[in-house]
């Protein structure tokens, strides 16, 4: 028996414009957390589909996903100094939306 259905499918006989329905909660995470963390994974310059969705969500909850990539910025201060460019590297190549 089926649960849960995950769709990437748009245009045929829809307004051709993803949008988050349903979140099914897992364990301690919320409906809000997995927006925003669909959020923050997401770039509104590349006009994806899927990204627009996540971060058109987030702003109708109202999570502001900048605070939050600022707040992750401040984990820098607590880590050595290879964390420091190991944590780098890895926002350097992600598409989290850092501060400007």
């Amino acid at each position: 028996m089926m649960d849960v259905l995950c769709v990437d499918k748009t245009g045929t006989i829809t307004l051709n414009k993803l949008s988050v329905a349903d979140i099914t909660e897992l364990d301690s995470y919320t409906k809000e957390d997995a927006i925003l963390y669909g959020a923050l994974a997401s770039s509104e310059a590349n006009q994806d589909p899927i990204d627009v969705a996540f971060i058109e969500a987030a702003k109708q909850k109202g999570l502001d996903t900048a605070e939050y990539a600022r707040s992750a910025s401040l984990l820098l201060i607590h880590l050595s100094e290879e964390q420091n460019q190991s944590y780098k590297r890895m926002m350097n190549a992600s598409r989290w939306p850092r501060e400007q």
